[in-house]
């Protein structure tokens, strides 16, 4: 069930992402030779007017062969477009991984639920953190932030990932009495630290079913989206920084963890789904070469260029080095993967 779960979600994303790379040039008149789903050899292809379209032996992503993509000097091929047109294909596939989830999302509210509601309860205030510095003690209840009546932990949550580095009103039940207390969420918090500084529990629970209007509902989904994006974007950002190791996770690690998932229902599937296609999408995007964003790199050096370009060759060698880094960082998580699962550990903690 786990390698089925698998499976059906990542060629689901890949296909979408590939798509996205398939119209966009199709739109702008780009012949495309090919849509395959990994890598060649091919196990399974078709050809539809034009386009073959294959299924392949490694499953490690996918591509969309284009016509001329290397030699400006083809009529209505890629590298024939301006700059601008290039762009566009390339963001294309990594634009439409970052949508997906605000439909998913949108789904995921619509969906009858039960939720527990209750006292949020601060549970421990990191020292120095914003919580700390505003006032902030163990044992005061969360009342309100920002005006918006607070009943649950993701209520929590939101109302602190919707404003990075921006001031925040907290109101706070404390022995019987109501106090109001300012503080700016951070971006990038210490290791094993939120953007606040705080540890919450909820006290005297009891089970409460929610459902969005349709009308609402979409909103829902586009500020989870970009909730979510945030929370990536902090924690690449901790990355960059060295406030944070990253802790790498194989295909067999996700599939594990898409097993578990899909054994607890359809909306954690679905928050599973949009999450991954959300990685997806932003990791794409950051300039490595072989990935979208180191594409999008070579073009933004060829803008500050004035139009002169990288030689072709030059640039695919940086690209199949970037390959072979990729798959090297591939075998080497999937092998701890291994490891862990063999040892029993968790492969997903």
């Amino acid at each position: 069930m786990a390698i089925i779960s698998f499976f059906l979600i990542i060629s689901c994303l890949i296909l979408i992402h590939e798509l996205g790379h398939f119209f966009s040039a199709r739109w702008l008149n780009v012949p495309v030779h090919e849509l395959g789903i990994g890598f060649p050899p091919r196990i399974f292809s078709f050809k539809k007017g034009n386009t073959l379209y294959s299924l392949n032996l490694f499953f490690i992503g996918g591509f969309v062969r284009l016509r001329g993509e290397e030699d400006p000097n083809i009529p209505n091929g890629f590298a024939n477009q301006n700059i601008f047109k290039r762009a566009f294909i390339i963001s294309s596939g990594s634009l439409v991984n970052l949508a997906l989830p605000i439909l998913l999302f949108t789904i995921i509210a619509v969906i009858p639920k039960h939720i527990i509601i209750g006292d949020i309860t601060i549970q421990e205030v990191a020292s120095g953190s914003p919580a700390d510095v505003s006032g902030l003690q163990i044992n005061d209840h969360i009342v309100a932030i920002n005006g918006k009546r607070i009943k649950t932990i993701h209520d929590v949550s939101t109302s602190i990932l919707e404003n990075p580095n921006k001031p925040i009103i907290v109101i706070v039940n404390r022995s019987g009495e109501n106090i109001e207390t300012n503080l700016v969420p951070r971006r990038l918090p210490p290791e094993g630290e939120g953007p606040t500084g705080i540890r919450i529990t909820i006290k005297n629970p009891k089970p409460h079913r929610v459902q969005d209007p349709l009308w609402k509902a979409p909103i829902t989904g586009f500020t989870r989206t970009l909730n979510t994006i945030n929370l990536i974007g902090s924690e690449i950002g901790r990355w960059i920084t060295g406030d944070s190791t990253p802790e790498l996770t194989g295909p067999i690690g996700i599939a594990r963890l898409t097993g578990d998932v899909a054994k607890s229902g359809i909306i954690p599937l679905l928050e599973l789904t949009a999450l991954l296609s959300l990685n997806l999408g932003i990791i794409n995007l950051l300039p490595i070469p072989m990935l979208d964003g180191g594409k999008l790199f070579f073009l933004a050096i060829e803008f500050g260029r004035k139009g002169r370009r990288i030689s072709p060759k030059r640039e695919s060698l940086v690209h199949f080095l970037g390959l072979v880094l990729l798959v090297s960082i591939l075998i080497m998580v999937s092998y701890n993967d291994l490891i862990k699962l063999f040892s029993g550990e968790e492969a997903i903690r």
